[in-house]
């Protein structure tokens, strides 16, 4: 006595379950390709804001150094005795 389902000889029963596996192992293999796309672009996105925000602290060392140099230069040269005009002095 087997309580089990019986097995079936059937060709077309055979085949369903054939199709079933096989379209369940393609719907498989497309979550995994998607998941593995997702976790690719995730990663170059992260290295590319990391990239971002080396640039934009870079950028902010340099215009503090700018800052320091320019700073050091005037004090090194005394006060600002300069005057501005206009291109027509230089005429006369």
């Amino acid at each position: 006595m087997n309580s089990s389902r019986p097995i079936s000889t059937d060709p077309k029963v055979e085949r369903k379950r054939g199709f079933a596996l096989v379209m369940a192992l393609s719907l498989l293999s497309l979550v995994f390709l998607l998941v593995v796309s997702l976790i690719n672009l995730v990663g170059t996105d992260l290295s590319l804001s990391e990239v971002r925000k080396e640039r934009i602290l870079a950028k902010a060392h340099a215009r503090v150094g700018m800052m320091v140099a320019i700073g050091e230069i005037q004090k090194h040269l005394g006060p600002d005795t300069r005057i501005s005009a206009t291109a027509d002095l230089l005429d006369e």
